[in-house]
């Protein structure tokens, strides 16, 4: 089933261009959305020439509300009786798959609701100024690589369970618990151009009939009144979440042989994890600089008259260049940046200084009026 409607409608391609000609403006789309849903579109409307493609998706079980109810009776009270590790290991795994089942639940609402609604009226010839692949990124390839995990690793541990009345296999998770990095590998991409993202959302809703369509989208039910920025942020937070879910399990584990393996699988996750943090980190850095050089105008040791601007073009600091002396894949990092009183010929003066990797740069605001911008004074 499709979220977005309580009754969601398919529709073939033709009935789809058809609809899509005939809608001249968002509101339409919005309204059209309320009677029929958010149809899933796969397919090339003639008209606009704009090419759309959803891959169907998991379908996830209905979870209970909590282990105990789906395992016999007897079971359930040997274990609590017991009062042991193993009670508590069912407990951590149930955690790790609950939370998982509850988070590609979370991303199918961004697919399905946000996504679907934004191509269905981009395919109307509508909103094409948006860059809608700036806003979701790798969000759909995101998606598929936890349903991929959930299929591969979580369910069958699941629907052992599920089937007998019984409790998790931990044997069973131990052994489908196998590639972490690499089925997520899609995140050292992804957080490269998560703050792309967010901007670019942010400079969407500017536009009245983008706005239009995120306020529908976000009162949704299903949305349960979260906004399309804190479902942008759920992958990272759910991918730094998998180190403490599996130290938890680590913790209480008894066997010898179970407490390698998973020791094996906790320090891959956790690699794995410090390596998208880096990255991302290292991308954090790189923004502060690239933010930098939208205020800097030009630098300003020597005056220049108005018959002389000649000069201006030489006379930048590109601060995105390789360092000298350097290999290339080092970037240069902004360490710290302040207000202080320099004392020049002129007398006292408000100062911008900004310590890089390799130089120190004095800087005051741009004599000529312009809001936000930087002289450069000394290198």
């Amino acid at each position: 089933m499709f979220i977005g409607s309580p009754e969601p409608m398919l529709v073939g391609s033709g009935e789809m261009e058809a609809n899509s000609s005939s809608i001249t403006s968002v509101q339409q789309c919005l309204t059209y959305f309320e009677n029929h849903g958010i149809t899933p579109l796969i397919m090339m409307n003639s008209e606009t020439g704009y090419e759309s493609g959803f891959q169907p998706q998991l379908q996830l079980p209905q979870l209970p509300k909590s282990w105990r109810e789906m395992v016999k009776p007897e079971i359930e009270k040997s274990l609590t009786e017991k009062r042991g590790w193993e009670e508590d290991l069912q407990q951590y795994i149930w955690e790790l798959i609950q939370t998982e089942h509850s988070h590609i639940h979370q991303l199918q609402i961004v697919v399905n609701v946000f996504m679907r609604a934004l191509d269905y009226i981009m395919s109307a010839g509508l909103m094409r100024e948006v860059n809608y692949q700036n806003i979701f990124g790798s969000m759909k390839n995101i998606l598929t690589a936890h349903e991929s995990f959930w299929h591969t690793t979580l369910q069958p541990c699941w629907e052992e369970a599920y089937a007998g009345k019984s409790i998790f296999q931990f044997d069973l998770l131990l052994s489908n618990f196998v590639d972490f990095s690499t089925q997520f590998e899609i995140y050292e991409q992804h957080c490269i151009f998560e703050a792309e993202n967010l901007k670019e959302l942010n400079d969407a809703t500017k536009n009245a009939d983008f706005k239009s369509y995120l306020q529908w989208c976000e009162s949704r039910p299903e949305c349960a009144r979260l906004r399309l920025k804190d479902y942008l942020a759920k992958p990272m937070q759910r991918l730094t979440k998998y180190p403490l879910l599996l130290k938890n399990i680590f913790k209480i584990v008894q066997d010898p042989d179970q407490r390698n393996r998973m020791e094996e699988i906790l320090t891959e996750v956790e690699e794995f994890v410090h390596a998208v943090n880096t990255i991302l980190q290292k991308q954090e850095e790189v923004d502060k600089v690239k933010n930098i050089m939208t205020q800097i105008d030009s630098y300003s040791a020597i005056s220049y008259s108005d018959s002389d601007k000649y000069l201006h073009q030489y006379m930048q600091v590109d601060l995105m260049r390789p360092m000298p002396g350097t290999n290339v894949c080092y970037s240069r990092m902004l360490y710290h940046q302040d207000v202080m009183k320099y004392k020049d010929d002129n007398g006292r003066d408000l100062y911008q200084v900004l310590i890089f990797t390799d130089m120190l740069l004095l800087a005051k605001s741009f004599k000529r009026g312009a809001e936000g911008k930087l002289d450069i004074v000394k290198p």
